[in-house]
């Protein structure tokens, strides 16, 4: 799994979205375990798939973290939070909205 940073809108929204191809708003590289690495991640996750169940639109999958990895310029992660792409202030603690984008229809 990929935590995307909080400029990474777009390609949230190149994922999200159901044609075109997906991998063409961003670059990657292979981990060792063949999955791709999206560039300007703040984050990789590795993990076991333990659960997986219909959530809306999307599939929601429940996970058993084997692997974190960092990236070496750590950014602030883009959080989706009550139906609206945020981000995270340090000063307060607490979500602040970022530019309205709407990925759904990407």
């Amino acid at each position: 799994m990929n935590v995307l940073s909080q400029d990474q809108q777009l390609v949230c929204g190149a994922f999200a979205g159901r044609a075109g191809d997906r991998f063409s708003s961003c670059t990657w590289q292979p981990a060792p375990n063949g999955a791709p690495r999206l560039d300007g991640a703040v984050a990789w996750i590795q993990c076991d798939v333990e659960e997986s169940f219909p959530a809306g639109d999307h599939l929601a999958v429940v996970g058993r973290v084997r692997h974190l990895t960092a990236a070496r310029d750590q950014g602030m992660p883009l959080v989706f939070h009550r139906g609206r792409l945020t981000r995270l202030d340090p000063a307060c603690g607490r979500h602040a909205p970022t530019q309205r984008f709407d990925w759904w229809d990407a």
